[in-house]
């Protein structure tokens, strides 16, 4: 017959036991919340990756499109110039996109290394983990391109609008700051 304090230990036990085990579920749901919102931030960033794009094939137009007098040659150049400040921001705006899915999957795996056998999410969620943050540095690299070329673009010898030139220029170094 067992005494009331190996009965009280018994259900001790169980009521552990039970307890990791819905800890446990919880932890692998709250895995799949920060996946999915890292999923989301991916999906954003992409987006905002092609309209990037978009406007960069908008400025090499601008660039080559044909011109009769140099007052619509530092037109062209000033609005290829706008385009490419744009696509600057825009990569930015992914970068951070790029960077908060990284935290997402960072927290998605620290709730993943709490649920027995999950060893291998855990490592998937690494590993997407440190892509988001190849993919942040990519987006600055890129922002930084497109602020040299706006700067080149707003030029004294190009459109003539050095006010602005000197903001891409200045836009650019910052993004470079950031990259170190």
């Amino acid at each position: 017959m067992q005494t009331t304090l190996q009965r009280v230990t018994q259900l001790g036990c169980l009521l552990l036991a039970s307890s990791m085990i819905l800890h446990a579920g919880s932890e692998a749901e709250q895995a799949s919340e920060w996946q999915d919102a890292a999923l989301s931030r991916q999906d954003t960033a992409k987006a905002l990756l092609k309209q990037a794009a978009d406007l960069l094939e908008q400025a090499q137009q601008w660039r080559n499109k044909a011109f009769i007098s140099d007052t619509e040659r530092r037109r062209n150049l000033s609005n290829a110039g706008d385009d490419e400040f744009k696509a600057g921001e825009i990569e930015e705006a992914a970068a951070l996109n790029f960077t908060k899915e990284a935290a997402n999957w960072k927290r998605a795996a620290a709730s993943l290394e709490m649920v027995s056998g999950a060893q291998d999410e855990t490592r998937k969620a690494r590993g997407h983990e440190a892509s988001a943050h190849d993919h942040a540095e990519n987006s600055l690299q890129r922002a930084v391109s497109n602020f040299e070329m706006a700067a080149d673009a707003y030029g004294d010898e190009n459109a003539g609008e050095s006010s602005k030139g000197t903001g891409a220029t200045s836009r650019a170094d910052a993004v470079k700051r950031r990259l170190m």
